[in-house]
């Protein structure tokens, strides 16, 4: 496995700041159930991993159906979270049955929304 630096920011902005400051060399880390086994297999070696578990709001969930139709999911939104939300249950089944299907309890536990749309996982 390769070495790298560890950072936590705090913030989405710090978050941001630290990626456009590493470029290519930085990879966020929210679940990392790509990150890491991209690392072990030698695809990728970055030398600074962005960790975004302190980043408030990213692992958060609003559902205002009836205000407004609208549904937020945060990057960091486990699929574990999305089969857990009540208020997917009926017409927005679909969302949970979706996370239902990613790997395993494990995996769904750590794996994250913005994990699988970035890596198109």
């Amino acid at each position: 496995m390769s070495r790298f630096d560890y950072h936590q920011p705090e913030s989405l902005s710090e978050a941001v700041e630290l990626a456009a400051r590493f470029g290519a060399e930085g990879r966020f880390l929210a679940g990392g159930t790509d990150l890491v086994v991209q690392i072990q297999r030698g695809r990728v070696a970055p030398r600074h991993v962005i960790a975004l578990c302190r980043v408030p709001g990213l692992a958060d969930i609003e559902v205002n159906g009836e205000v407004n139709g609208r549904i937020t999911l945060g990057a960091g939104v486990t699929h574990r979270a999305i089969e857990r939300t009540p208020g997917f249950a009926g017409a927005l089944g679909c969302l949970i049955e979706g996370a239902e299907v990613i790997g395993g309890a494990q995996v769904r536990n750590v794996g994250t929304v913005g994990g699988n749309l970035v890596n198109a996982s």
